[in-house]
C-alpha cells in the first residue's frame, strides 16, 4: 500500500519511540483508520512496549477482541521462532479470517457489537469475549488457513501456533480478571483458578496461560511461586515450565526496568517516579520469594537491583537537571509569562524528585540523594535572592520548594536568612 499517511510514517517511524503520549495517540488514531494496516503495524511495532498499559484508546474490531487475552505472548515476526509458544503478529490476519468464516454470521453478529467500543472498554470486552473465545478455540481448521503462506511462515509452523491461539482462547476468560489486575499482583486469588485449569489440560496451555499472567504482573515472583505450587501436583514437566517462567520473569523484569528509562522529554519527571516504584516492588517481590534460592536468579536479582539503581539515578539526575534547574535558574533572565503555572511545574518535577529519591535510596547512595536534594534547595534560595524583584519567587514559594524537597525542619534552617521576607 502507497498512500501519503504512511509515506509520513515511514519517515517518523523512527521518531515515534520518543513521541510524547499525546503524539502517539495521534499517530494511532491515524493508523487505526487506515483500511490496510500492514505496514503502518510494522512500524507501530517500534513503540508497542510503550503502549503496553498505558490505555491509548484503541477502536474495538473483531480482529483485536479475538486476540486480546493472547496479546502477552504476541511478538513481532522478527523475533518468533520455531518452537517459541508465542504468536508471531503476521499470523494474526489469516488465523482470525479463518475463525471468521468458520463462525459466520455469529462472528459477523459478534463483529458488530464492536462497534463504537475501544478496547479499554473493559466490560464490553468481557461481555464479547465471554462468547467469542471458547467458541474461536474451536474454530480454527486442522490445516493452515488461506493466506498462511503470505505471512513468511511454514506449513509446519501452524499448528503449534493454532495450539497456543486455542489454549488462550480456552481460557481467556478465567484469565480475564487475573490479566485485568496485573498492576495488583494480580492477586493469587484471581490467578488460581486459570492456572489450575491449565495445568489440568497439560503443558502448552499450562506454559501459555503462566505466560500471559506473567507478562504485565507488577509482582511476578508472587504469581511464580503459585504456579509452582500447583505444577508440584502435576508432573515434573510441568515444574520445569514453572521454573522456566520463572528465569524468564527475571530476566523480563531486567529488561522491563531498563526500558523504563527511554521516556519522552515532557514525561521523564512523573514517568521516571512511576518507573522508581515499579522497580523497587519488583525487587521486593523477587525477594521475598523462595523461588530466588539458585546461585544463577540470586545472580539476576543482584542485576536486577543494579539496573534498577542506574535507573533510579539517571531518573533523578535528568528530573533535577531539566525539570527543576534549568527553569529555577533560567526566570530571572527570562521572566514567565505565567510564573504561579511555572512555579506549579517546578513543585511538581520537586515531588517527583522525592518520589524517585524515595524507591533510589533504598537501592544505596542515600547520601548522593540527600545532596543533590540539599543543593536544589540552596539553588533555589540563591535565585531567589540574587533576582530580586526580577524573580518570580516569593519568600513562600522558596519556603513551599524546600519543604517539599529536604522537610520543613531543614527548610526553616536553611531559608532563616532569606530577607526581607516577600
Amino acid at each position: 500500500m502507497s498512500t501519503p499517511g504512511l509515506a509520513h510514517f515511514r519517515q517518523l517511524g523512527g521518531a515515534l519511540s520518543q513521541a510524547s503520549p499525546q503524539q502517539l495517540a495521534r499517530v494511532i488514531s491515524v493508523i487505526d483508520a487506515l483500511p490496510d494496516r500492514a505496514e503502518a503495524d510494522t512500524i507501530l511495532s517500534r513503540v508497542r512496549p510503550r503502549l503496553r498499559g498505558k490505555g491509548f484508546p484503541r477502536p474495538l474490531r473483531f480482529v483485536r477482541l479475538l486476540f486480546t487475552p493472547l496479546d502477552g505472548v504476541i511478538v513481532a515476526p522478527m523475533d518468533w521462532r520455531p518452537g517459541m509458544i508465542t504468536v508471531p503478529r503476521s499470523a494474526l490476519a489469516p488465523l482470525a479470517e479463518a475463525v471468521h468464516r468458520s463462525l459466520g454470521n455469529f462472528a459477523e453478529r459478534i463483529a458488530a457489537g464492536c462497534n463504537g467500543h475501544h478496547r479499554e472498554d473493559s466490560a464490553t470486552v468481557l461481555e464479547l469475549g465471554r462468547q467469542l473465545w471458547p467458541a474461536a478455540a474451536a474454530a480454527l481448521p486442522a490445516a493452515p488457513p488461506d493466506g498462511w503462506r503470505q505471512t513468511g511462515l511454514a506449513d509446519s509452523d501452524y499448528a503449534p501456533i493454532r495450539a497456543s491461539c486455542e489454549a488462550g482462547w480456552r481460557h481467556g476468560v478465567a484469565l480475564w480478571p487475573a490479566l485485568r489486575g496485573a498492576a495488583e499482583g494480580p492477586p493469587p486469588e484471581l490467578c488460581r483458578e486459570p492456572l489450575m485449569a491449565a495445568a489440568d489440560e497439560g503443558l502448552q496451555a499450562f506454559e501459555i496461560v503462566l505466560r500471559l499472567v506473567l507478562i504485565d504482573a507488577a509482582c511476578p515472583a508472587g504469581v511464580a511461586a503459585l504456579a509452582m505450587e500447583i505444577a508440584s501436583g502435576g508432573g515434573h514437566h510441568l515444574v520445569l515450565a514453572a521454573q522456566r517462567a520463572t528465569d524468564q520473569a527475571l530476566a523480563a523484569s531486567i529488561a522491563r526496568v531498563s526500558a523504563a528509562r527511554s521516556v519522552p522529554e515532557e514525561d521523564k519527571g512523573n514517568a521516571a517516579a512511576a518507573a522508581a516504584r515499579a522497580a523497587w516492588a519488583l525487587i521486593e517481590d523477587f525477594e521475598r520469594s523462595a523461588l530466588v534460592g539458585t546461585p544463577q536468579r540470586r545472580e539476576k536479582l543482584l542485576a536486577l537491583r543494579q539496573v534498577a539503581d542506574e535507573a533510579c539515578r539517571a531518573g533523578f539526575s535528568e528530573t533535577l537537571a531539566d525539570g527543576f534547574l534549568t527553569p529555577v535558574t533560567s526566570w530571572v533572565r527570562n521572566m514567565p509569562a505565567d510564573p504561579s503555572l511555572e512555579i506549579a511545574k517546578v513543585e511538581e518535577a520537586a515531588r517527583c524528585l522525592r518520589r524517585i529519591e524515595a524507591a533510589g535510596r533504598r537501592l544505596g547512595g542515600a547520601e548522593t540523594y540527600d545532596r543533590a536534594l540539599r543543593s536544589a534547595a540552596q539553588t533555589v534560595m540563591e535565585e531567589a535572592r540574587s533576582g530580586g524583584e526580577a524573580s518570580p519567587l516569593r519568600r513562600a514559594d522558596v519556603m513551599r520548594l524546600a519543604e517539599i524537597l529536604i522537610g520543613p525542619d531543614a527548610a526553616e534552617r536553611l531559608l532563616g536568612g532569606l530577607r526581607p521576607p516577600r
